[in-house]
């Protein structure tokens, strides 16, 4: 997206957000129950948008200021899933700073979060686990299974699915027991992949053999 573009897009969405609350205000209307609900995740996710125009930008402050804000939001409101997303989208503005601590304070506030809201072994759940392994790599305080963990993210980083797969195979427990969601969503994957490149050589050799 260029510059000018997403710079206006930011704009607005702030314009969005501020102009919101005037105008309940000014209409001196009530605004209560479901409606309220809806409303205040409205503004989250247009917070979540704008976090990531502002950290596409380089402005890590007022990026943060909308994540802070967004989290705030969900947190009020009890949804455990949202606030664990915008500290989510905190970390990455830390470790974009190369504020590592901070990016793992983060990823650990999320990751009880998450767990609370969808379980250990949710796959998401891993993912976090990948991405506190990597923090804690670049802070040279991993121990075995992190150490794991964050080689597996590094092959992730490298679009290669069946290493890091065949790595986190090979977690000891309870490691292993919340990879397993992830391990199975990544194994169909790999043979979708397969079968589909199966497909496509059957069809390239059907298609010669016609031609001939």
């Amino acid at each position: 997206m260029p510059h000018g573009i997403r710079r206006s897009t930011a704009l607005f969405l702030l314009i969005i957000l501020l102009a919101q609350p005037l105008a309940a205000e000014q209409s001196g209307m009530v605004v209560k129950g479901e409606i309220f609900f809806a409303g205040r995740q409205g503004r989250w996710t247009l917070l979540i948008a704008l976090t990531v125009l502002l950290g596409t930008e380089e402005n890590y402050g007022l990026a943060m200021d909308a994540a802070d804000k967004a989290f705030h939001i969900a947190e009020s409101s009890g949804d455990d899933a949202r606030a664990a997303t915008a500290l989510r989208y905190k970390a990455v503005l830390f470790e974009e700073q190369a504020k590592y601590a901070e990016a793992e304070s983060a990823v650990r506030q999320a990751l009880v979060l998450r767990e609370k809201s969808v379980g250990p072994e949710d796959p998401a759940v891993a993912d976090l686990l990948v991405t506190l392994a990597r923090l804690r790599r670049r802070q040279n305080k991993l121990d075995g299974v992190e150490a794991l963990l964050a080689r597996a993210g590094a092959r992730l980083d490298e679009d290669d699915l069946a290493g890091a797969v065949a790595l986190l195979a090979g977690l000891p427990e309870p490691a292993a027991r919340q990879a397993q969601p992830w391990l199975a969503r990544a194994r169909a994957r790999l043979a979708a992949e397969a079968a589909l490149g199966r497909l496509v050589e059957q069809a390239l050799g059907a298609g010669s053999r016609a031609g001939g």
